[in-house]
């Protein structure tokens, strides 16, 4: 995948905005996967 800087200068914002989207894409898709339910990981 792309570098936070490659995203930032093709997207031409700065790189604290890159590292902002990124974490927030990480807390979205981990509250998706608790709340699609858990029974993926239970085994």
């Amino acid at each position: 995948g792309l570098s936070a800087k490659e995203i930032a200068e093709s997207e031409n914002v700065s790189l604290s905005t890159v590292k902002l989207w990124r974490t927030n894409a990480r807390k979205k898709l981990r509250e998706q996967l608790s709340h699609s339910g858990n029974s993926l990981f239970e085994k």
